[in-house]
């Protein structure tokens, strides 16, 4: 099933930049009629960073190289969402948990090798996409996995199957099932209110 079929409308190329009690106005100048708006904040770098003397860049954090050094800061290294990892293709890896993992990951070879002294086994870190999984609404998820895209409700079970192998906790990750099996059995939170129409 496509977001449109749903009544979803993606607009892209555009921002928010006054809200109102019943509509939302874009920097275009359109207007959307609404009752309710949900805000999502973009990924930023903590602005503690600005008190470190390391070189930044204006939006994506820390500069640092492929092997994840800050040049000219020996033994510094920095990954995440602080970090800008410039990647083969011209861009910078994404702030993304999946491009986290592998950064840690890397990073962590990275300073064994030169804790060891061996700076010729520093591996250069290529972020490798693993899938997309967006969930909208607890029955319905859009994923792309492998280069494979499903939607519907297997693809919002598959959605929390991850989920929870990502939890670390065995108790977290009963506490969530237990959550998931009780809101297919009772009604929906008001966070999950649609025209059932």
């Amino acid at each position: 099933m496509e977001l449109a079929a749903r009544g979803i409308k993606v607009i892209t190329g555009v921002r928010a930049t006054e809200v109102m009690a019943d509509r939302v106005k874009l920097d275009d100048g359109r207007m959307i009629r609404t009752e309710n708006v949900v805000w999502t904040a973009g990924i930023r770098p903590n602005t503690k960073l600005e008190d470190l003397d390391l070189p930044l860049t204006e939006r994506d954090g820390v500069i640092v190289d492929e092997r994840l050094r800050v040049p000219g800061r020996p033994g510094v290294w920095a990954i995440g969402d602080s970090a800008a990892i410039p990647q083969g293709d011209g861009k910078l890896a994404p702030p993304q948990a999946q491009a986290a993992v592998q950064e840690g990951r890397a990073a962590a070879r990275n300073v064994l090798a030169a804790i060891d002294g061996r700076e010729d086994r520093l591996e250069e870190f290529e972020y490798r996409p693993l899938g997309l999984l967006v969930e909208l609404g607890s029955r319905f998820a859009v994923n792309e996995v492998m280069g494979v895209r499903f939607s519907g409700f297997t693809a919002a079970l598959f959605w929390r199957a991850v989920y929870l192998s990502k939890l670390e906790s065995p108790q977290n990750r009963a506490r969530v099932a237990a959550d998931w099996i009780l809101g297919l059995l009772f009604r929906p939170a008001a966070t999950e209110i649609r025209d059932l129409v």
